[in-house]
């Protein structure tokens, strides 16, 4: 991979990249709707009374409620998601560490035996009846 400014292979300053931007659009969105909740909140506050034995406003007090049950669910959806991407990043790093140290191993062992594959080509396998 070609090598950036930073020192760092394209493919990982993209992956940064690519967190940073859906860490950004999610509390973009958080923010958003927590506001349109709390403006409904504040509408159904104030226009809620109870005149005649009637509910008055009880359209926004639902309308609140109901968002608030659509911002939890958002809310549990992106905490499973970020914790649940951590551990697989956490994996992804301990795969490499361990392929780098298998390679190292086998280069060690390469140097360590060396075989010519010629010469083992003229011996015979052992039979055991």
């Amino acid at each position: 991979m070609a090598d950036t400014k930073n020192g760092l292979p394209l493919n990982e300053l993209l992956a940064r990249n690519l967190d940073k931007l859906t860490t950004r659009i999610t509390y973009i969105v958080l923010t958003g709707f927590t506001l349109v909740l709390l403006i409904l909140m504040i509408k159904a506050w104030t226009t809620f009374e109870i005149v005649n034995g009637q509910n008055v406003g009880k359209e926004w007090l639902d309308l609140f409620r109901d968002g608030f049950l659509i911002l939890s669910g958002i809310l549990t959806t992106l905490i499973g998601y970020y914790f649940g991407n951590r551990g697989s990043e956490a994996a992804l790093k301990q795969i490499e560490e361990i392929k780098k140290e298998n390679q190292r191993l086998l280069a060690n062992l390469d140097s360590i035996a060396p075989t010519i594959e010629e010469e083992d080509a003229g011996i015979e396998a052992i039979k055991i009846n």
